[in-house]
C-alpha cells in the first residue's frame, strides 16, 4: 500500500500545532453540541421523500439496514446530507 504523502509546506509538527491552535476557536468540550440550523428540514420528512417510488414493501429493509452502523446510515441517508450541504455555497463552511 503506498505511503501517504505529507504536506510539502508544512511538517508534521507544524500541521499538529494548527490544529492545537484550531482547538482555542471550537474547544472539544463542544464537540457534542449541536444546534440545527435555522429553517433546516425535517430529517425525517426527507427521508420519507427519499422512499417515493420505492417499493413499499422494501422499505422497512432500508431502514433496518441504515440502523446496522453510522456507515449504513449515511449511506442510506444521502438525501440528509445533500439537503444540509445545499444550504452553503462558496467557502462559507
Amino acid at each position: 500500500m503506498p505511503k501517504a504523502q505529507e504536506s510539502p509546506s508544512r511538517t508534521v509538527a507544524e500541521r499538529m500545532e494548527m490544529g492545537k491552535a484550531l482547538r482555542t476557536n471550537l474547544p472539544r468540550a463542544t464537540y457534542g453540541v449541536w444546534n440545527p440550523p435555522h429553517g433546516r428540514r425535517d430529517p425525517i420528512e426527507i427521508l420519507e421523500e427519499s422512499n417515493q417510488g420505492r417499493l413499499p414493501n422494501l422499505i422497512p429493509i432500508r431502514y433496518g439496514r441504515m440502523l446496522r452502523s453510522p456507515f449504513t446510515f449515511l449511506r442510506g441517508s444521502a438525501a440528509l446530507m445533500a439537503s444540509d450541504l445545499g444550504r452553503y455555497t462558496g467557502d462559507r463552511p
